[in-house]
């Protein structure tokens, strides 16, 4: 026996239609990208009338001389639509059926979240993934192995009510930093029932660089390579073996509207090197402006180089037609690709996967069609940098937080463009809304050390013996403070002056918030920030560091 057809009935039990295919016909595919679907067709003979094929119900197809007995299915999938037709039967009740059928991600999109569970609080990227896949919308997914648990990014409070299920992935693959990758696979290692023998559905959730979920075959055109039997693979020049440099994706700005305004980001280094390209990339779930900034931060640093794909084909053994699966990871070397593919086997993402039955040829038996990916490098990471413009306060009163009016990403009128680079974002002030000076300070996304640099300029009218202190403040608690004592010599007196502070090498963690505070001791009247009516190149900055 090679190839069963499986085909579900109302009720979940499978039956074997191997009799009604067409030999040499099966070609299917399925996709590993982003939770998008492949449409495929078979055509099932159905002579003496008596099948009924149903909707949405499950097809399969099991290669039962694999060598994995844990990894013999080539297609999980669901019925779409379904065409009768006579076809070549001209009598009687005989027929053929055309049938769409989709590969398993169309799941993630059968299910819309309803319930209070729904309306989600601040979490992670993961645990948000992983209670999206508790709930009785992800019933359908059995298996999590490929819930990868690395970098977690903050999410906002969130209702999903009454959006497809999908729209969590989306929300949260794209929220994490760097991107994510999500997809549906089966294992048959797990779940293995009469009526699943496929095993379980499983989520793959990670960045598409993760180790994890690597092939064991290997892909070349050097014949000298090639090595089936240990899952060497040939892809030759017959196959139009040809790498795309895809430019498509890369974007010097990007603008992220969401769900009370929008924010910008923009890397100069894009510009240098390509031009500038403006991309809308909206974030409908994303409330606050922070987590807008750190998708668009992230959305530039992600589009600054091209993608590599390419679409190969190889002939496989019947044994081994599983050994490359979609969603896999598997190294490609190829003598006339640039970019390092010539000098030695790189890591390319399968992003779909198709398999055509070719011969009863042991060693020639399926053609896969694989779309591969990989994102070209960018430059090293960027040192940390970033600044707040334009002070004001103390607020709400003596002593209290100096605010800011623009990060540096988005300056206001007549201030630099300093976009914002490593692992800090612009933290919103969470208790005190003033007209333009929302911002408090920088909120760490990493662990390690950081340089630190504040400027303002004073105004107050002094009565008597005064003391101002400024202070940098890592979660409110001053760390390094300059005082200040204005001259007096009696009465009511106008004075002006200014603070610089500098540091080097602070040890901050992860949602680590460094602000700056203002406050005196003594008769001073009217003191704030800045000095006058205008600003005067008051910043607070991040102006270095290592953050990991």
């Amino acid at each position: 026996m090679s190839l069963v057809h499986w085909l579900q009935e109302p009720g979940g039990t499978l039956v074997d239609i191997s009799g009604r295919m067409r030999k040499w016909v099966t070609d299917l595919g399925e996709k590993a990208e982003e939770g998008s679907t492949m449409i495929n067709t078979i055509v099932i003979d159905d002579p003496d009338g008596d099948l009924e094929v149903f909707n949405h119900r499950i097809y399969a197809v099991e290669e039962t001389e694999a060598v994995d007995n844990d990894n013999r299915f080539i297609f999980v999938g669901f019925v779409n639509n379904i065409k009768v037709s006579r076809g070549t039967f001209r009598a009687g009740v005989s027929r053929i059926y055309t049938v769409e059928v989709s590969d398993p991600n169309t799941i993630l999109e059968r299910r819309v979240m309803t319930g209070p569970d729904n309306d989600r609080p601040e979490e992670t990227d993961v645990e948000r993934i992983t209670w999206v896949e508790s709930t009785h919308e992800g019933e359908a997914i059995d298996d999590s192995r490929y819930l990868l648990s690395d970098d977690p990014a903050d999410m906002d409070a969130t209702d999903y009510n009454t959006q497809q299920a999908s729209a969590v992935y989306t929300d949260c693959g794209n929220q994490a930093d760097p991107g994510k990758n999500w997809f549906l696979t089966y294992f048959g290692d797990v779940g293995v029932t009469t009526e699943t023998p496929y095993g379980s559905f499983s989520l793959w959730y990670g960045p598409p660089e993760a180790d994890e979920y690597q092939s064991d075959a290997k892909l070349t055109n050097i014949l000298s390579e090639v090595d089936i039997p240990n899952g060497i693979f040939y892809i030759g020049l017959e196959e139009e073996t040809s790498l795309l440099v895809d430019g498509s994706r890369i974007y010097s700005k990007v603008v992220v509207p969401y769900a009370n305004g929008y924010v910008t980001a923009s890397l100069d280094s894009t510009v240098e090197t390509y031009g500038r390209r403006d991309r809308v990339m909206p974030a409908e779930n994303v409330k606050k402006a922070t987590t807008a900034q750190r998708r668009a931060s992230k959305y530039v640093r992600e589009l600054q180089t091209p993608e590599h794909r390419a679409t190969v084909k190889t002939t496989v053994p019947r044994e081994l037609v599983n050994l490359i699966r979609p969603g896999m990871g598997v190294p490609v070397r190829v003598s006339h690709w640039p970019h390092g593919y010539a000098d030695d086997y790189l890591t390319m993402r399968v992003l779909s996967r198709k398999v055509l039955e070719l011969s009863d040829e042991p060693d020639a038996s399926f053609v896969l069609t694989l779309e591969l990916s990989r994102s070209e490098p960018g430059p090293p990471p960027a040192p940390v940098y970033g600044e707040l413009q334009g002070s004001g306060g103390p607020y709400p009163a003596n002593p209290g937080n100096v605010d800011w009016a623009n990060p540096g990403d988005t300056p206001g009128p007549g201030w630099p463009l300093h976009p914002t680079t490593g692992l800090i974002t612009p933290y919103l002030d969470p208790v005190v809304t003033k007209p333009n000076r929302t911002w408090l300070g920088w909120k760490m996304l990493g662990t390690g050390t950081i340089d630190i640099r504040s400027f303002i300029t004073l105004i107050g009218v002094v009565g008597g013996a005064v003391t101002i202190t400024v202070s940098v403040a890592k979660n409110g608690t001053p760390i390094e403070s300059e005082t200040i004592v204005p001259g007096w010599s009696g009465g009511l007196a106008g004075w002006t002056g200014h603070s610089l502070i500098e540091m080097t090498g602070v040890s901050v963690a992860t949602n680590d918030i460094i602000s700056l505070q203002l406050g005196w001791t003594g008769p001073m009247y009217f003191g704030r920030t800045p000095a006058g009516t205008g600003q005067n190149g008051e910043t607070l900055k991040i102006v270095g560091g290592s953050l990991a």
